[in-house]
Protein backbone atom coordinates (compact mmCIF):
# COMPACT_ATOMS: atom_id res chain seq x y z
CA UNK A 1 0.00 0.00 0.00
CA UNK A 2 0.91 3.70 -0.83
CA UNK A 3 0.80 4.52 2.97
CA UNK A 4 2.65 1.28 4.08
CA UNK A 5 4.15 1.77 7.75
CA UNK A 6 7.26 0.03 6.93
CA UNK A 7 9.80 1.89 5.89
CA UNK A 8 11.57 -0.40 2.98
CA UNK A 9 8.05 -1.79 1.76
CA UNK A 10 6.80 2.35 1.44
CA UNK A 11 10.02 3.33 -0.37
CA UNK A 12 9.45 0.35 -2.48
CA UNK A 13 6.07 0.98 -3.56
CA UNK A 14 6.57 5.01 -4.11
CA UNK A 15 9.65 3.90 -6.69
CA UNK A 16 7.27 1.33 -8.55
CA UNK A 17 4.81 3.72 -8.79
CA UNK A 18 7.09 6.21 -9.98
CA UNK A 19 8.17 4.28 -12.64
CA UNK A 20 4.81 2.95 -14.19
CA UNK A 21 3.97 6.09 -13.93
CA UNK A 22 6.71 7.56 -16.42
CA UNK A 23 6.01 4.60 -18.61
CA UNK A 24 1.82 4.85 -17.78
CA UNK A 25 0.70 8.07 -16.48
CA UNK A 26 -2.78 7.49 -17.40
CA UNK A 27 -2.67 4.56 -15.54
CA UNK A 28 -2.49 5.60 -12.13
CA UNK A 29 -3.36 9.55 -12.41
CA UNK A 30 -7.24 9.25 -11.22
CA UNK A 31 -6.04 6.31 -8.71
CA UNK A 32 -3.35 8.67 -7.18
CA UNK A 33 -5.57 12.16 -7.46
CA UNK A 34 -8.16 9.99 -5.29
CA UNK A 35 -5.51 9.36 -2.60
CA UNK A 36 -4.40 12.49 -2.77
CA UNK A 37 -7.51 13.83 -1.01
CA UNK A 38 -7.51 11.16 1.34
CA UNK A 39 -8.39 12.01 5.01
CA UNK A 40 -5.58 9.59 6.23
CA UNK A 41 -2.36 12.16 6.19
CA UNK A 42 0.30 9.47 5.62
CA UNK A 43 -1.40 8.38 2.33
CA UNK A 44 -2.52 11.76 1.24
CA UNK A 45 1.44 12.78 1.57
CA UNK A 46 2.28 9.34 -0.18
CA UNK A 47 0.25 9.94 -3.26
CA UNK A 48 1.19 14.15 -3.72
CA UNK A 49 4.99 13.38 -3.78
CA UNK A 50 4.24 10.38 -6.53
CA UNK A 51 1.87 13.21 -8.29
CA UNK A 52 4.57 15.58 -8.15
CA UNK A 53 7.06 13.28 -9.60
CA UNK A 54 4.29 12.26 -12.29
CA UNK A 55 4.26 17.05 -13.04
CA UNK A 56 7.65 16.84 -14.10
CA UNK A 57 7.10 14.57 -17.00
CA UNK A 58 3.25 14.71 -17.30
CA UNK A 59 1.96 17.92 -15.94
CA UNK A 60 -0.86 18.76 -18.14
CA UNK A 61 -2.10 15.28 -17.80
CA UNK A 62 -1.91 16.06 -13.82
CA UNK A 63 -3.63 19.07 -13.60
CA UNK A 64 -6.47 18.10 -15.89
CA UNK A 65 -7.22 14.80 -13.74
CA UNK A 66 -6.94 17.31 -10.60
CA UNK A 67 -9.62 19.18 -12.43
CA UNK A 68 -11.58 16.69 -13.43
CA UNK A 69 -11.47 15.43 -9.36
CA UNK A 70 -12.45 18.46 -8.32
CA UNK A 71 -15.43 18.81 -10.55
CA UNK A 72 -17.23 15.42 -10.11
CA UNK A 73 -16.73 16.27 -6.32
CA UNK A 74 -18.15 19.95 -6.63
CA UNK A 75 -21.00 17.83 -8.98
CA UNK A 76 -21.72 15.32 -6.66
CA UNK A 77 -22.47 17.74 -3.56
CA UNK A 78 -24.70 19.64 -6.00
CA UNK A 79 -26.23 16.73 -6.82
CA UNK A 80 -27.60 16.09 -3.11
Amino acid sequence: RIDSPRPLVHQLIRHLLIDVGRQHPQALIYPLVVASKSVVRDREVAANRVLNNMREHSHTLVQQALVVSEELIRISILWH
